[in-house]
């Protein structure tokens, strides 16, 4: 596996999946359990640098994208 979240996204997904999943410890019921795994699967894609969904789509965030050199590796 690739690295494909690289830079803000990665960084934005750490603190979204910490939130996430404190929310989720905090809220009871079925609310509760969706967020805190959602949070979980936030904090293992930023962990590991990788996401299945942007794999799918072909997207990659650790590229570097200029007008003369599109697809360089960081």
């Amino acid at each position: 596996m690739a690295a494909n979240v690289c830079g803000r996204e990665k960084s934005v997904r750490w603190i979204v999946g910490i939130i996430l999943f404190v929310a989720g410890i905090v809220v009871a019921g079925t609310a509760g359990w969706i967020m805190g795994i959602a949070g979980v699967a936030l904090i293992l894609t930023a962990m590991f640098s990788y996401c299945p969904v942007n794999a799918m789509f072909h997207r990659n965030t650790c590229m570097v994208r200029t007008p003369g050199n599109r697809d360089i590796d960081i």
